[in-house]
C-alpha cells in the first residue's frame, strides 16, 4: 500500500470506515473480499 504511514511514522488506520468497530484496523489489514471460490472450469474467482 502506498503511503501506509502517517507523518509520525505510525501505520494508518481505517478511520473513515462506516462501521465504528473497524476504525482501529490498520489500512493494510482491511479485508476487501470474503467468500470467493475459484472456478476451475472458468479459470476465475466467483
Amino acid at each position: 500500500m502506498k503511503n501506509d504511514r502517517d507523518a509520525d511514522g505510525n501505520k494508518r488506520l481505517d478511520t473513515k470506515n462506516p462501521d465504528k468497530s473497524l476504525r482501529m484496523v490498520h489500512c493494510d489489514e482491511v479485508v476487501l473480499f470474503t467468500g470467493l471460490k475459484h472456478n476451475a472450469r472458468k479459470q476465475c474467482w466467483d
